[in-house]
This record gives C-alpha cells, sequence and structure tokens, in this order.
C-alpha cells in the first residue's frame, strides 16, 4: 500500500502548492483592503503576518508532501506490500486512515494561521484555536496510532493482539 499512499500524498502535497500559489496571487488584493478598511497599523501588520505564514506553511507542507513522500512513507512505517495485484483489506483501511489523517493535519495548519488576518482576541479567535487543535491532534492521532483506531473499529479493543 506504499506506492498508494504516496501517489495520494504526491497529490495532497501539489493541492498544497497550488493553494500557496494562489494565496500568493492575492496577497496584493488582501494588503490593498487591509489598507483601506483599517488605519490601524498594528492590525495591517499582523494580518500580513498572517497571510506570509500561511503561505510559507502551505509551501512547506506542500514541499513536505511533494518531495519528501518517501521519508514520511518511512517515517509512518507504511510497508511495501503487495499493492495491485490484490488488495487486502487491512493494508487498504490501514494506509486510508493513516491518509484521512494527514489530510485533517495539514489542511488544519494553513486554517489556523489564515485565523490571525483579522486577530481580535475574543470568542470567535479562541474557538478558531481549539478548532485547530483539535482538528491537528485528531490528524496526528490517526496517521500515528492507525493501528489503535483499527483495533477500535474492528471491535477489538479489548482484546489482546
Amino acid at each position: 500500500m506504499r506506492k498508494l499512499f504516496i501517489v495520494v500524498a504526491k497529490f495532497m502535497g501539489f493541492w498544497m502548492f497550488y493553494s500557496a500559489f494562489w494565496g500568493f496571487t492575492h496577497v496584493g488584493l488582501y494588503l490593498d483592503m487591509l489598507v483601506s478598511l483599517s488605519d490601524n497599523t498594528n492590525s495591517i501588520l499582523w494580518s500580513l503576518a498572517g497571510m506570509v505564514l500561511s503561505m510559507a506553511s502551505s509551501f512547506i507542507l506542500g514541499w513536505l508532501l511533494l518531495i519528501k513522500t518517501e521519508w514520511l512513507a518511512d517515517k509512518l512505517k507504511i510497508s511495501e506490500g503487495n499493492d495491485l495485484p490484490v488488495l487486502n483489506a487491512d493494508s487498504v483501511l490501514k494506509t486510508g486512515i493513516k491518509l484521512i489523517g494527514i489530510h485533517v493535519a495539514v489542511f488544519a495548519i494553513p486554517k489556523f494561521v489564515s485565523s490571525f488576518y483579522y486577530y481580535q482576541f475574543n470568542f470567535a479567535f479562541v474557538a478558531k484555536l481549539f478548532a485547530f487543535f483539535v482538528s491537528m491532534g485528531l490528524g496526528i492521532f490517526l496517521a500515528v496510532k492507525t493501528e489503535k483506531v483499527i483495533k477500535v473499529i474492528s471491535g477489538n479493543e479489548g482484546k489482546a493482539g
């Protein structure tokens, strides 16, 4: 299932690069809008920093998924396996859960950083931070503790294995 993981991870990396480039093309528009809407320099600087950090995190995550895919597969212990002739349900489930976890974690980071565009410390901002940490934690948990998730899904959580 390693080949499947690599293909999907590279696709997600490409998508992250695309998102970062798309965001980069809109920085001028956002900056112009910020300057016209706010006379507070501090607010404009926070918003600009949020945009830059969001794009930088997208570029870094895209690079990790697109260029360092083999390294990531090694760190997540995704075995080579026999991919094409026979699909083993357990290996497909394991790879799918890891990919979902990576997807959730990778797409949570730019959303977190973008919450600083219009930074104000209020309930909505705290809720965004909480949602980020929950999404990021869930994604990392799914990617790292896949076997535990499979045991819960299959109903074998109480059995020794």
